[in-house]
């Protein structure tokens, strides 16, 4: 046998081998490692050499918003456990999770989720995070653009949005139907454009969300792709390092928008991180978890005269059964209150008696 016929096999052999070890690893500028279970479930974990601190940012926040938990290693599908379980509200757990990364380099972690859970009837909804590769904070598309610029950007954005989902609409719906589904595209315009992502200098914006579950099995394509050069003119400072028109240091960057990752701790002592998330006029809703245990604890409530009070609810411990299954039902617990700002938390926690109060304190670091 040839000297070039024995290299060949045992390149090939090599390679083989080497993707059978880490198949499940992505290349890129963090560390892409694939966790599954079954055909259903897939999430990612992120790391970078021995910088990790900001790869653990990003973990932790996606975690929480995904898996309302931390994950801990070894990693497994053991992981899923909390989003899958039941609670026994109209959508019940998670039965799928599908993650994809759109963009790895050094300036931006772009990824989303396609997703669906199940209870008294069934869920299916797409979610979307980019993050600043730098520092680890979530980016919102306000964060990269001036103030007149992301104004005149939504206004272009709407008209795309709008002719594509006219012509979507013409061409795949029933012509007595096409009325009452171009109703729908009144959601264009009280849209937050939180549903993007970033691939190959564009954004990317995903309409989905604006769909009835019905019209989501219609085949309506509802992403729109919207090239540098329409935008450029509109961006900040930010926003021209985020698509490579400077090389600036994307670190030095920080966003403003929530939601984002606080870390913190109560009395000093007991350290936790939390994510929280605006909702409709005065509500907010988020989930926290202290790094000892790394269950979630969900959080629900309002602000109200610059106080923002929160009512804890975890999962019980204990199953019952009921109509669809096993059921987790959600407990209330204690109640967060204090004064938020965009990088800070501060207040006091109490349990339920309100027996107990401590302090605590919560930055974005």
């Amino acid at each position: 046998m040839s000297t070039i016929t024995i290299r060949t096999i045992f390149l090939i052999f090599t390679g083989l081998f080497l993707l059978a070890v880490d198949g499940n690893a992505q290349q890129g500028y963090f560390r892409d490692t694939a966790i599954k279970d079954g055909q259903d479930f897939n999430f990612h974990i992120f790391s970078h050499g021995h910088e990790d601190r900001v790869s653990t940012r990003i973990n932790r926040l996606i975690q929480l918003e995904e898996l309302y938990s931390l994950a801990k290693p070894p990693y497994s599908s053991r992981m899923f456990g909390q989003s899958k379980a039941n609670d026994g509200s109209i959508y019940g757990g998670k039965t799928s999770i599908e993650a994809k990364v759109y963009s790895n380099n050094g300036r931006v972690l772009s990824m989303g989720f396609i997703e669906s859970s199940s209870g008294a009837t069934t869920h299916y909804w797409h979610k979307y995070y980019t993050f600043n590769s730098g520092n680890g904070d979530r980016i919102e598309l306000r964060d990269l653009f001036t103030r007149d610029g992301y104004e005149s950007f939504f206004k272009f954005v709407l008209n795309v949005r709008f002719s594509k989902y006219r012509r979507e609409v013409r061409k795949k719906i029933e012509p007595q139907f096409q009325e009452s589904y171009l109703e729908t595209s009144g959601c264009f315009r009280n849209d937050n454009l939180r549903d993007f992502y970033v691939r190959k200098g564009t954004i990317i914006i995903d309409g989905d969300s604006c769909l009835s579950k019905n019209q989501k099995f219609d085949g309506l394509k509802m992403e729109v792709t919207i090239g540098s050069k329409s935008f450029k003119k509109y961006l900040n400072a930010y926003g021209r390092v985020v698509f490579g028109f400077s090389s600036s240091d994307i670190s030095k960057f920080r966003s403003r928008e929530l939601p984002q990752l606080f870390e913190g701790a109560v009395n000093g002592v007991h350290k936790f991180v939390m994510v929280l998330n605006p909702d409709w006029g005065d509500d907010y809703w988020g989930m926290y978890a202290y790094l000892k245990y790394g269950e979630g604890i969900a959080l629900r409530g309002s602000i109200s005269k610059n106080e923002l009070k929160l009512t804890e609810y975890m999962l019980s411990p204990t199953t019952v059964d009921g109509p669809l299954g096993e059921i987790r039902k959600t407990q209330e617990m204690g109640t967060v209150s204090g004064r938020l700002t965009a990088q800070t938390f501060e207040g006091i926690w109490s349990d339920k008696e309100k027996a107990k109060q401590l302090p605590f304190y919560a930055s974005v670091r």
